[in-house]
């Protein structure tokens, strides 16, 4: 969180990030979901947050991260 709580939940975290997944949350490894507002930098490997966190994007996410990070910046980026 941007206040550097964390945020606990039961069950699996594919099942949370699929639900928060309409609200622009998205799983960006197996340990991290991410809001995609929040996001200042992605490059091939990584993302940084606004709050200077960087989280290395997972292999297995990447490809689906990266189209879902494609069109989230068609209808919310500047």
């Amino acid at each position: 969180m941007l206040n550097d709580s964390e945020h606990f939940c039961e069950g699996r975290i594919s099942e949370t990030a699929r639900r928060l997944f309409q609200f622009g949350f998205f799983q960006i490894q197996r340990s991290y979901i991410i809001n995609m507002k929040y996001i200042e930098k992605v490059n091939s490997r990584e993302i940084i947050l606004c709050n200077g966190l960087e989280i290395a994007i997972g292999r297995t996410h990447s490809r689906e991260f990266k189209k879902e990070f494609f069109k989230w910046g068609m209808w919310f980026g500047s």
